[in-house]
């Protein structure tokens, strides 16, 4: 493919994900929009991906294949960062499945926007119950305009998108002068990526349809992995205060109290991940009573947002005083969660005869 006509670069990080790559690749290659490359890096598969990645180089010139040796994700998608050749680029997961219009109708967007960065909303669909689930990937209040930034929707700004790097289409010449990279380490690399994307584009535009289909509750995801040992979460979000501290990103206070709020929420969000009592008690401890990071942001003389209050009750209480309690109101509320309801009341059960014994 001549250089000159790649418009936008497709950056896939691929691990292990034979059931799913198939789907993935037709819908990229099918994509309405032709000019595009797709960067498609394997990190050392074990299974059968890499010969399902040459099958479909073999029928796809656009596709570009490269094998490296055991890095982590934020590394492979800074290598198809410095490869990417195309105006935009965009990093989509080797698990999911996206709209065939999805990169034209963003890439149309962008370029009568003249945006740096173009998200898009999205669906999930549960792998375990093969249900999909239409969570809000792009939340209101927003502003009602073709592009804004950051000092139009100051006390908001990371709460408009989710935290995904894989909902937005991005100028690479934004990212390269602006020096933004995925941090290389054990943490969420997309949160320090997003917000310092939202923070610091001149221009994002919004387009208001599910173009994305997140495949969710994998059991091999890294996803799933984190969400049961938080420690990426807590370092992810000090990289993200340093990175962002380093800028005076942080000076302002609405943005402070937004920062907070996307903290409080993830780690809201985790409590109900956790898979054993043992593990909830462990990481309760870690991002919610000793977190530092918290109190290095928040002033105590602000008006907390429903995240944040709900955090810092649970700042002090007790792991089992704060899962008591939230099975008493999922029971009050007659919760239609049966199956969150049920995983409690088995977690009250064990409090209960531990302390009997």
């Amino acid at each position: 493919m001549n250089e000159t006509d790649i418009k936008v670069s497709v950056i896939i990080p691929v691990y292990n994900v034979e059931d799913y790559l198939r789907k993935c690749l037709d819908s990229v290659i099918n994509q309405t929009f032709r000019d595009i490359e797709i960067l498609c890096i394997d990190d050392s598969s074990e299974d059968t991906s890499p010969q399902i990645l040459e099958e479909y180089a073999q029928k796809d010139d656009r596709i570009i294949l490269r094998r490296i040796s055991k890095v982590n994700v934020g590394a492979v998608r800074n290598i198809g960062l410095k490869a990417a050749r195309g105006k935009y680029v965009i990093f989509w997961d080797a698990d999911d499945w996206f709209e065939l219009t999805a990169i034209e109708r963003m890439y149309s967007r962008s370029e009568e926007t003249d945006a740096q960065v173009c998200i898009c909303d999205a669906s999930d669909f549960d792998s375990v119950t093969e249900k999909k689930m239409y969570h809000n990937y792009i939340r209101k209040p927003y502003p009602e305009t073709d592009t804004f930034c950051i000092t139009d929707c100051v006390d908001r700004i990371f709460q408009i998108t989710s935290s995904n790097c894989w909902n937005r289409l991005i100028r690479k010449d934004f990212l390269e002068e602006n020096d933004i990279y995925f941090p290389e380490s054990d943490i969420i690399e997309d949160e320090a990526f997003s917000m310092l994307t939202l923070s610091l584009a001149k221009r994002i535009t919004l387009v208001k349809k599910r173009l994305i289909h997140y495949r969710a509750n994998r059991p091999q995801s890294l996803m799933n992995k984190i969400e049961q040992r938080n420690s990426p979460a807590v370092n992810g979000f000090w990289e993200c205060y340093r990175l962002m501290n380093k800028r005076g990103l942080l000076d302002n206070d609405d943005v402070r109290k937004s920062f907070v709020d996307r903290i409080c929420g993830l780690y809201i969000y985790m409590l109900k991940q956790y898979k054993s009592l043992e593990q909830f008690n462990l990481n309760y401890n870690k991002s919610i009573r000793e977190d530092a990071l918290f109190t290095k942001l928040w002033d105590p003389s602000w008006e907390p947002t429903p995240f944040v209050a709900e955090y810092i009750k649970a700042r002090n209480e007790t792991s089992e005083e704060y899962l008591f309690e939230k099975y008493l109101e999922l029971s009050k509320a007659r919760s239609f969660n049966k199956a969150e309801i049920k995983d409690l009341k088995a977690k009250n059960k064990k409090l209960r005869e531990a302390k009997e014994k």
